[in-house]
């Protein structure tokens, strides 16, 4: 898994120094052991770091550093023998794989290191023209901190509600309250602030997943096939009947407007049919082997990425699938130790990103390829994924989400509910998950405020 893991994030950015000869240099002494390098934005904040390697004049140092734009500095730092000697890495790990971050108990405590030298990335590459006799890393700043990114839970609230119905998925609608759908077809308006639900409709055969689109008409799917339109105030109207999600226990639906002809609408069923509404017709892009009496696929999602275009994961295939213009593709993004994919998420900080079965993070890095972004210690599915400051909490199986910033992998872990959870929605700093008391009564909703900011692992000061 390790060396998956490097490998990938040195095809995203292979970083080297070169040895004297031409004019630079960054030759350590022979006194240094270990080298590691650490890169930083032009303003001195940490990107990256790797772990420590022995230096080799015949042979580029490459590692496993994250980014590599060019304009960005990067430190070499060195390390003797006797400076690692009292080093404790966590069992089984070595150096080369105790990165270079401080203030996590999970990484090495490194000492102040012996020597340094700084350049800046150009071409992917960085000549180290300064050698630097004193860097501003110390012990201190080392052991500092308690949590790398400064990303925790403020407050968890739990809430019981009096009604005895089972959440099902929620959606939002812009010009009023988050709808809280049940496995018992009733609509709960969600008060995200005090936590509170008020009835605005009934149904006799319950929705299993839906849409809103940019004019809060709902596009709502129910267990029996029926396919009905509906908006808040309002009574549903039925625009269909027959589908092929009827007997499925959820649908993952996303869309948007296409020009000249309407919404469109891409929708993943718990057997595994991914089909495509347009113009008023249902045309079937995939279809798994469906299980009698058994979801195929108990996590999934759907992501529309502009008109004619889609893409779907679902946690029995390690893969994702693109739709583009009449075609569906499959793009294998995972190993089975990786988990396959369970959630698509589009940000801001790491494009487009999935979650997987087994708690790591793939990040699209060209249009068919994929890197692998986070390995999980925990192993833990993570069917729920939100973007937050300069990180992303994920999770969801047994109560637990973790929160992960690039570079630094899993910084914190917190328990938001005492069970899996089986629905959850980001509303600005605060999340409500719904944990899975299908057979308990009445309902019970956790409200966890986040504070994520960006991560206090202190900067490296310019040497004057």
């Amino acid at each position: 898994m390790k060396g998956l893991f490097l490998v990938i994030a040195i095809g995203l950015a292979a970083c080297s120094y070169r040895p004297s000869g031409a004019g630079r240099t960054a030759d350590p002494p022979e006194q240094i052991a270990r080298v590691g390098l650490i890169e930083l934005t032009p303003d001195g904040e940490w990107i990256g770091a790797t772990g420590l390697y022995r230096p080799d004049a015949d042979h580029p140092f490459t590692g496993p550093v994250t980014s590599g734009v060019d304009g960005h500095r990067a430190r070499l730092v060195g390390f003797t023998e006797a400076q690692l000697e009292a080093c404790t890495t966590i069992a089984g790990q070595e150096l080369e794989d105790a990165r270079l971050w401080p203030a996590s108990s999970r990484f090495v405590r490194y000492p102040e290191p012996a020597w340094s030298a700084a350049g800046v990335w150009e071409d992917g590459l960085v000549d180290f023209d300064e050698v630097v006799p004193e860097l501003a890393l110390t012990s201190d700043w080392i052991a500092a901190g308690v949590d790398a990114c400064r990303a925790h839970v403020t407050q968890i609230t739990s809430h019981t509600q009096t009604s005895t119905h089972v959440p099902e998925f929620v959606l939002r609608v812009s010009e009023g309250l988050p709808l809280l759908f049940t496995r018992q077809g009733t609509i709960f308006e969600l008060d995200p602030e005090a936590v509170t639900t008020t009835l605005v409709q009934t149904s006799s055969v319950p929705y299993i997943g839906g849409f809103v689109d940019d004019d809060d008409l709902l596009w709502l799917f129910r267990k029996d096939g029926r396919f009905d339109t509906w908006r808040v105030g309002e009574e549903p109207v039925a625009i269909g009947a027959g589908g092929f999600w009827a007997g499925n226990k959820e649908v993952w639906v996303d869309g948007g407007p296409v020009p000249n002809e309407g919404l469109e609408l891409f929708v993943l069923s718990s057997q595994a049919t991914f089909a495509r509404y347009a113009n008023g017709t249902w045309t079937e892009l995939f279809q798994g082997a469906p299980r009698p009496n058994l979801p195929l696929v108990r996590h999934g999602d759907v992501l529309w990425d502009g008109p004619r275009e889609a893409h779907m994961v679902m946690e029995s295939r390690l893969s994702v699938f693109r739709y583009r213009n009449g075609r569906v593709d499959e793009v294998e993004v995972s190993e089975a130790n990786f988990g396959a994919p369970l959630t698509l998420l589009r940000t801001e900080r790491y494009g487009f990103v999935a979650s997987t079965a087994e708690g790591a993070i793939f990040r699209q890095v060209e249009d068919e390829q994929w890197g692998l972004l986070r390995i999980s210690d925990e192993g833990r599915p993570s069917p729920y994924l939100f973007d937050f400051g300069t990180g992303l909490l994920l999770g969801g199986a047994a109560g637990m989400f973790s929160y992960y910033v690039e570079g630094i992998e899993r910084c914190t872990e917190e328990r938001l509910s005492p069970t899996e959870i089986h629905a959850a929605e980001q509303i600005g700093n605060r999340v409500l998950v719904f944990p899975d008391f299908e057979n308990r009564t009445p309902m019970v909703i956790v409200a966890a405020d986040v504070t994520a900011t960006s991560m206090g692992c202190g900067r490296f000061e310019d040497i004057e």
